[in-house]
């Protein structure tokens, strides 16, 4: 196989990944993803291999996300301000001025 019909290969194999998380019924979805997941082990690419161990791994997180449609993507955004914060206030002490710039970051204070 040349490296371009790999490429290709690649390419349809995230593209259909990314199509799989638009389907709005829970059990196609994860019909879905189960050919998705026999589509990898034909196409004998390693890097996608690592993905359907990692997607294994957190089934029953991506299993709710189908049912209700949620993400922490906001907790992440908020704990990433906070390590910002952090980051910008390294070898200050004072854990009152940590919060009051925790707050002021997520909208809390004008």
């Amino acid at each position: 196989m040349t490296e371009n019909e790999r490429l290709y290969q690649a390419y349809l194999l995230k593209e259909q990944a990314l199509d799989i998380f638009d389907e709005k019924d829970e059990v196609t979805a994860l019909q879905r993803l189960i050919r998705w997941f026999e589509n990898v082990k034909e196409a004998k690419l390693a890097p996608f291999d690592t993905a359907v161990k990692t997607i294994t791994a957190y089934l029953d997180g991506i299993v709710n996300y189908f049912k209700h449609r949620l993400t922490n993507a906001a907790s992440e955004a908020f704990n990433t301000k906070i390590n910002i914060i952090k980051r910008r206030a390294y070898g200050f002490h004072d854990l009152d001025y940590f919060k009051l710039k925790i707050l002021q970051a997520c909208g809390r204070l004008s």
